[in-house]
């Protein structure tokens, strides 16, 4: 939507919100004090108004239209193109300044005059010009003298158009100095400003080629919107792989004629393109040089002392992990020599490293190499979800290659590939970041399969309101974690953000330094100050229960037990507790109230278990929906009976991800935990010691101690934040409709009483 030029006013805080109001009035019914008509132009209306100089209107009018071919001479703005097109002479004899173009075809623009030309005379010159004229009156005491300043600073530049260093003057992304020294150093380089600014570190890359994506009237592409097109390689196959590596020219699109391209100079010659692919049209776009180096690397194997020769090879690297300094050669029993593994190294080294890049710019958290009969995937795990690498090839030809050199980063025998094996590894990114690498390698028909484990090291844990839990449960949960005493379970499948949530509270309750706070767990995920952690070792009898009963002895105040898994770790847990100790651990149930049946299972007395637990929370994870690009939409009738077997409420609107650049195209950006709540209060523990089922626990304590999964899950949806399409996946199937069901009822009654109140 094309903004108005008196809300670009208002924006700039050039007009109030009053004289926008006051001067479309005028615009509607006219004024005879400011001889105005009605139906003038709102630009001419606030001008006599005396609400803005006229370089203001011509500021909004080129912001407005996205016209960037403009420079400030004076207190005028010039477009270089249409001063060429109107001679001086007749300039002067009718003393009118020519401004900028109104309309995309050029044919229409925007002349100051200081005085009031007839219908006539306009016609005169339009069929002069050839140009359709709009006025804009200023008032000069000498437009001539402006005139011939104007003409005479277009000579003296010596071009027709905007240069882009102008431009970048004019938004304030670098001095007039900066410019005529990167211009001084394309020139004796013969290289283009562009490059010279961007390895000079004098403007981002990004914001540079924002600039002349805009400058040139290009779109600006992406090499992970292009790489994801799946027709993309093939397409690109077409061309050589000189031509298209010497001009830095990359098709990728082919349709109906149309051929889409991707360039890194705006300037480049496309005209062979047509004959090659028989295109009725060429469209180029515009992509940095660093996505350029990609596209060359992935689509033609752009090679290093090539990316070298095309000035590519820093930018092709800036932001890559390095992942291959320090490396440990752990190969006591490999037959293979270690100039074999030199060479694995040089051979292979690029491609681990990219592979590590994309996944850490893509918020992965993990990476999974699949080895197939005569193909290779590589995944990546984002939000929960498994997608397709973008930025890499990895094939049959070179697999075991990458996995060799990932096996001698983490420390494993790169000549056994009949056991599974399990490594680790950490590397910093160029920005700061630590990441810690778990790898584990599988022995499949194929040949070994590989899963990284991508951990942030460098992150500070959120608070808990910050993971998704409502405030009214925060304030609940940290009064109850304040305990001297007692058991608290978070429970829940793998990967539902157990250990995010446990850490977050155990972050909130090392800040009181009165207290100890004591860990074991399998494995040890993040590093916590002022924390004691330890590492399961069930090979030397070091497990969950040995560990408990040790802990006994070195004086702790509060301590958590990685998981419970077993008989002698559910008891050793509760006598812990019910020693004095404030205790976390995790269970693997679906729910919270069946957190009581499961620890009944490992041998738990019921009146025991009743005594010491605080409160069970279950969790699970939720792709939140990308704020850039959600967009309202109807869901499948059959979900909505699902989830409001009652009907939903009125007025609810539901929501889905369309895909954008803030999200990579995905739809969703980041997870947002869903969350199950059973507060133990006495009427719990009746329950608990009478080894209610699950079943009875819901009906006796929903809506007052137990606040279900799906209920939190639905006001998400309701809330905008997740998209009810989703929630099949995430929320336990079997419970979806006795809960929606209670849910219902419960909102029904509830509806009832506040009526009957």
């Amino acid at each position: 939507m094309i903004p108005k030029i008196g809300q670009i006013l208002l924006d700039r805080g050039v007009i109030s919100k009053d004289d926008l109001a006051e001067a479309e009035r005028i615009q509607r019914f006219g004024d005879t004090t400011l001889k105005l008509p009605p139906g003038e132009k709102l630009g001419h209306v606030i001008i006599r108004m005396g609400r803005a100089l006229p370089v203001d209107i011509v500021r909004a009018l080129c912001e407005q239209r996205r016209i960037d071919d403009y420079v400030l001479v004076g207190n005028h703005i010039v477009s270089p193109s249409l001063v060429a097109q109107v001679p001086l002479e007749i300039a002067r004899r009718y003393s009118i300044l020519p401004l900028v173009p109104s309309a995309e075809d050029g044919k229409e623009a925007l002349f100051a005059c200081d005085r009031v030309f007839t219908d006539e005379a306009t016609r005169e010159l339009q069929e002069l010009l050839g140009i359709k004229i709009e006025w804009l009156e200023v008032h000069e005491k000498n437009l001539g003298k402006v005139i011939d300043r104007v003409y005479a600073f277009m000579a003296e530049r010596g071009v027709r158009s905007v240069r882009i260093g102008e431009v970048l003057v004019r938004e304030g992304l670098a001095s007039l100095e900066e410019v005529e020294w990167a211009l001084n150093i394309a020139r004796k380089t013969n290289t283009k400003l562009g490059r010279v600014l961007v390895d000079e570190r004098l403007i981002p890359e990004e914001k540079f080629y924002e600039v002349l994506a805009r400058h040139k009237r290009l779109p600006l592409a992406e090499a992970s919107e292009i790489l994801a097109d799946k027709n993309a390689s093939a397409i690109a196959a077409q061309l050589s792989r000189t031509f298209a590596i010497f001009n830095e020219i990359v098709p990728f699109n082919f349709e109906k004629g149309r051929l889409k391209v991707a360039i890194s100079e705006p300037e480049a010659d496309l005209a062979s393109l047509k004959k090659i692919f028989g295109a009725r049209e060429v469209v180029p776009h515009l992509v940095t040089l660093t996505d350029m180096a990609s596209l060359l690397r992935v689509f033609y194997n752009l090679e290093d002392e090539e990316a070298k020769d095309k000035g590519l090879a820093a930018l092709s690297d800036h932001g890559d992990v390095d992942v291959l300094s320090d490396v440990a050669y752990a190969v006591d029993d490999s037959s293979v020599s270690r100039e074999e593994l030199g060479r694995l190294r040089l051979q292979f080294e690029q491609l681990v490293s990219n592979l590590l890049n994309e996944a850490i710019r893509r918020r992965a958290s993990d990476i999974h190499m699949e080895n197939y009969d005569d193909f290779v995937v590589v995944r990546l795990r984002i939000d929960g979800l498994l997608y397709d690498a973008r930025t890499l090839r990895i094939d049959k030809s070179n697999i075991t290659g990458v996995v060799n050199v990932i096996k001698i980063l983490s420390g494993m025998n790169i000549a056994e590939r009949r056991l599974p094996q399990g490594g680790r590894f950490k590397k910093k990114t160029p920005s700061g970041e630590v990441f810690d690498f778990r790898v584990q390698a599988q022995p499949t028909l194929f040949g070994e399969n590989m899963v990284i484990r991508l951990l942030n090291q460098s992150v500070s844990f959120a608070p808990l309101s910050d993971l998704g839990f409502s405030m009214r449960h925060v304030e609940r949960y940290t009064k109850i974690v304040t305990n001297p005493s007692g058991l608290i379970l978070i429970t829940g499948p793998t990967g539902s953000g157990k250990t995010t949530t446990l850490y977050s509270t155990l972050d909130y309750l090392r800040k009181d330094t009165t207290t100890k706070i004591v860990t074991v767990e399998d494995p040890i995920e993040y590093s916590l100050p002022r924390i004691q952690q330890s590492q399961t070792h069930d090979l030397i009898g070091y497990t969950f229960a040995s560990a408990t009963r040790s802990f006994l002895r070195q004086d702790p105040d509060i301590a958590l037990i990685g998981e419970i898994r077993d008989e002698e770790t559910a008891r050793e847990t509760i006598k812990m507790s019910q020693t004095g100790h404030l205790v976390f651990s995790t269970l693997h149930t679906n729910t919270a109230a069946s957190a009581a049946a499961r620890m009944f299972v490992l041998g738990t007395d019921p009146e025991l278990l009743a005594s010491e637990l605080l409160v069970v929370v279950a969790q699970r994870l939720a792709r939140k929906l990308c704020p850039e690009c959600r967009a309202p939409y109807q869901p499948k009738d059959q979900l909505l009976r699902d989830f409001y077997p009652e009907g939903a409420p009125d007025g609810v609107v539901f929501y889905r991800g369309m895909g954008c650049s803030k999200c990579d195209g995905l739809g969703h950006l980041g997870r947002i935990v869903l969350a199950e709540f059973w507060y133990i209060d006495e009427n719990a523990r009746l329950l608990i010691s009478s080894r209610a089922t699950e079943e009875t626990i819901l009906k006796e304590s929903l809506g007052v101690n137990l606040f279900p999964l799906l209920g939190d899950a639905l006001e998400k949806v309701q809330g905008g934040v997740v998209d009810i399409s989703d929630l099949p996946t995430v929320v336990p199937m079997a419970s979806i409709t006795s809960t929606a069901r209670a849910l219902g009822k419960l909102a029904v009654g509830n509806g009832k009483r506040a009526a009957a109140g």
